[in-house]
């Protein structure tokens, strides 16, 4: 068993030094230069994980497999842009407020001015005198 796939991990690592190029090439006109690597990686590591398998791995066999891949990668980019399209500003999430602004507080407090009368609606416990 580790014979076998010990002579498939040379076959694999063999095809990919040979033919690594040509499906980056080829993949490229459909998926566009920045992502055909990742796409070509990622034909080599389903056939990595399938290396048990007795598939026999031509150069036909491995176009198709990164074609098939490069329009999976095309169908998920469309999926990703259709979503992003129906996103509308009301499903934003409100801003959140940075340290900065909780330390220093808002200049306006429930629609009122910050002044020596905010403490005094505050419960015994909590009230506290602010610095003029």
């Amino acid at each position: 068993m580790v014979d076998i796939v010990t002579s498939r991990s040379d076959e694999i690592e063999r095809l990919y030094q040979t033919e690594r190029r040509r499906l980056e090439r080829m993949v490229t006109r459909k998926v566009g230069p920045s992502q055909a690597s990742d796409v070509v990686q990622e034909v080599f590591a389903r056939i990595w994980e399938k290396a048990k398998e007795h598939v026999v791995l031509t150069p036909s066999y491995l176009s198709r497999c990164a074609s098939n891949s490069a329009i999976d990668q095309l169908r998920v980019e469309k999926r990703h842009k259709a979503l992003a399209e129906k996103i509308t500003a009301d499903q934003y999430a409100a801003p959140v407020a940075t340290p900065l602004q909780i330390v220093d507080g808002p200049q306006l407090h429930h629609g009122r001015a910050r002044d020596s009368e905010s403490p005094a609606c505050l419960p015994g416990k909590l009230q506290i005198t602010l610095p003029a």
